[in-house]
């Protein structure tokens, strides 16, 4: 049987407490994810200035990792703040056929494919609070 393939989604600010919490998550998915390790990992950034180039070059460690990172438009981050920045995960395209949305301050303990599998199988939005 295939897997349904998956992204990742984590809204984020970009400061170094961030991209700490990132560090750590994708570092523990990439380790103990499973057939999942290598799925793609999109970040979804909001704040007051669009950072990117600085944001590369303070953090390498994003693209030899395989995170990919999206702004969010500055007119919605300005209007909503941070809750634009979780709500917006909701509005990007994806290829996958299911997307996670996780927090950054979450860790991958064990693999977690029969979870993926049963809410594809099922059609349905899994949720839970930490």
């Amino acid at each position: 049987m295939s897997l349904p393939s998956l992204e990742i989604h984590i809204p984020i600010s970009p400061t170094p407490t961030f991209f700490r919490m990132v560090h750590t998550l994708v570092g523990s998915l990439r380790h103990f994810g499973g057939a999942y390790s290598n799925a793609p990992v999109i970040l979804t950034i909001g704040d007051d200035v669009i950072q990117d180039k600085q944001v590369a070059k303070d953090y390498p460690w994003l693209k030899e990792m395989g995170i990919e990172c999206r702004w969010l438009d500055l007119d919605l981050y300005k209007r909503d703040i941070y809750y634009a920045t979780a709500l917006h995960r909701f509005a990007h395209p994806t290829k996958a056929d299911m997307m996670l949305l996780m927090d950054a301050d979450m860790v991958v303990a064990r693999s977690f494919e029969d979870l993926v599998v049963k809410l594809h199988r099922e059609q349905k939005f899994g949720g839970t609070i930490a």
